[in-house]
């Protein structure tokens, strides 16, 4: 997982350190400290989904969850953000976004 080690002002940009040995120079950085997973008011205790503690939904690598029919993306994953095989296959060709 990558983690912001600082974040310096660089002339008219900024920097931004990862695990403190990668820059990356930008314009703007939004660093986001935490997320919750908003799950509560799905509905998903009247199902057999499986849920952690902390109310996020559990999945597999492909994003499905237990039951065959139901499949869960983003903050109700508690897993990094755009962290699916749809997405990495689309960022490794250079795209930057699920289109």
């Amino acid at each position: 997982m990558l983690n912001i080690s600082k974040i310096e002002k660089m002339g008219a940009s900024l920097r931004a350190t990862l695990n403190g040995d990668v820059n990356i120079d930008a314009d703007q950085i939004l660093y986001a400290t935490g997320r919750v997973p908003n799950t509560g008011s799905l509905g998903l205790e009247n199902t057999s989904v499986q849920m952690k503690p902390d109310g996020s939904v559990v999945v597999d690598d492909y994003s499905k969850t237990d039951v065959d029919s139901i499949y869960a993306i983003g903050d109700c994953t508690k897993r990094m953000q755009n962290d699916t095989r749809c997405y990495r296959r689309r960022a490794r060709r250079g795209r930057d976004s699920l289109q």
